[in-house]
Order: C-alpha cells, then structure tokens, then sequence
C-alpha cells in the first residue's frame, strides 16, 4: 500500500523500479558534479593522487574485513544449529560492532588499548570437515 492506495504486485515492483532508478540517477548527478567542483578545486593531479589513495583504501578495506562475513556466517550457523536462534542477534550485533573501523587501528592492540567484543570468546576457527563430523 503506496499513499493509501492499493497496489497490485506488478505495480509495487514497477513503482520500485522506477523509485530505485530516480535515486541512482539523482545520486550520479549529484557524483558527477563533485567530481567536477573537486577538480576545479585541486586539479587533475590532485585527481590523480586521492584515486590512487582510495584504492589502496578500499583494497585495505576489503582484505581486513574479509574474515568477517565467514565468522558472522559460521557462528550464525552454529547458534542456529543447536537450536538457539534467541542467541543469534547477539552473535550478529557483535560481529558488526568488531567490523567497525576504529581510529588508529593500523596500530598494534597493546598501543591503542583496544579490546574485542564480548562474544570474542566464541571462537570463529576454520575446522576440516573431518573435525566437524566427529
């Protein structure tokens, strides 16, 4: 029900797409103009210079948060295998909160005084099937 209106379900869909297609234009208009006031503003090397610096960040980002989504998958299953499913949003609140970027965190622990979540004692370890069938 869109704006008290009934819909039949081609049109929830159709009104979607066309809802999704508006924000992903508008959202690419308002990119392409950035990048025109960024250039004006630092130039073509400048340019340059924060695209080879964001993707050396979002390769970084990728290879830090790899183990994450394998973890969160695993303990999930786990939870859910011995039929606590009521544990389950625990399990996941604390893998997003250990997914968070923290500042200074290329820093070893001792130096920041960081400390894992609380559900870090659940331990997310890649077992062999022949471990897990025992």
């Amino acid at each position: 029900m869109y704006g008290g209106l009934k819909m039949k379900k081609g049109n929830k869909i159709f009104y979607d797409m066309i809802l999704l297609t508006g924000a992903n234009f508008l959202l690419r208009l308002a990119e392409m103009s950035f990048q025109v006031y960024l250039s004006s503003r630092i130039g073509a090397a400048g340019i340059g210079l924060l695209q080879l610096v964001l993707s050396v960040a979002a390769l970084s980002f990728t290879i830090g948060s790899a183990g994450i989504r394998t973890c969160a998958t695993y303990l999930s299953a786990g939870e859910l295998g011995r039929g606590k499913g009521g544990n389950l949003s625990g399990v996941l609140s604390g893998c997003c909160r250990y997914g968070m970027p923290r500042p200074g965190c290329a820093k070893s622990g001792s130096e920041t005084g960081l400390r894992l979540p609380r559900f870090a004692s659940l331990r997310c370890s890649c077992r062999s099937d022949a471990s897990m069938a025992s």
